[in-house]
């Protein structure tokens, strides 16, 4: 299995600062103001992994299994000291599928790292998201987009809520695999009235505006949300396509 780099990129969000000079001179064994720290399993057909956060195993697929009970509990996060840390994926004879040796965390900040497979001759990717915000306006959630369908890109989202008719909400949104955003914009929100929605998946462009799926559910109010769709389009078994909305509080 060919060795990947961990796709780690320049991150911001919504009021949210992170200055990059002041996390160089943060050490490891700093324990004050810890950052969060979850993972997300978008790999359809598996494969079986480890995870190690400064070579110390924190978990497998057993901990982070396949987009699956996302949709109704939050990510748990954990604990990890404010500063530069190496993030590994191991298969199961120990091999390294997935490294990042310069994963950088902001104190009191939390994160996401997905690991996705880019259909490639080069296998699996991750990618390292911030999930904090400093505040949901009082009225307000907050909702972003993440493609991981490698066969179903770009996508347009349009979305209705039960008051008005269908609205677009992010248009020609490339595959993980494939898109020039920076995690920046991947890891921020848009802000929506809470109330039940109902979000539906175009491909890009579709003058028609067919519908190719769907998901149905209630934002509430001062919470944040992922909508992400994952799997292979028109694809059955452990590979199949899939949706789904996560609760990130």
């Amino acid at each position: 299995m060919m060795h990947k780099k961990l796709n780690i990129l320049v991150l911001g969000l919504v009021g949210v600062a992170i200055l990059s000079s002041c996390l160089k001179t943060v050490t490891n064994n700093n324990k004050s103001n810890p950052a969060g720290l979850t993972f997300f399993n978008m790999v359809p057909y598996g494969p079986y992994f480890k995870v190690q956060v400064d070579g110390v195993s924190i978990g497998d697929t057993t901990n982070f299994p396949y987009a699956f009970g996302w949709d109704s509990l939050p990510p748990s996060y954990r604990s990890e000291f404010a500063g530069i840390h190496t993030i590994s994926f191991l298969d199961d004879t120990g091999a390294a599928l997935v490294t990042g040796n310069n994963v950088q965390f902001a104190a009191n900040t939390k994160y996401s790292i997905w690991l996705f497979d880019t259909l490639t001759s080069f296998g699996l990717n991750a990618v390292q998201l911030q999930d904090s915000w400093d505040s949901i306006p009082y009225g307000y959630c907050f909702l972003r987009f993440l493609n991981f369908s490698p066969n179903f890109t770009p996508v347009d989202v349009w979305y209705r809520n039960d008051t008005n008719g269908y609205t677009p909400l992010y248009l020609s949104q490339s595959f993980m695999g494939t898109t020039t955003a920076s995690a920046a914009t991947l890891s921020t929100y848009q802000q929506l009235v809470p109330g039940q929605y109902t979000f539906v998946f175009h491909y890009s462009p579709d003058t028609t505006n067919t519908v190719v799926d769907s998901v149905r559910d209630t934002l509430a109010p001062a919470h944040g949300y992922t909508l992400f769709i994952g799997g292979l389009w028109d694809s059955t078994g452990t590979k199949a396509f899939t949706k789904g909305l996560i609760h990130m509080n």
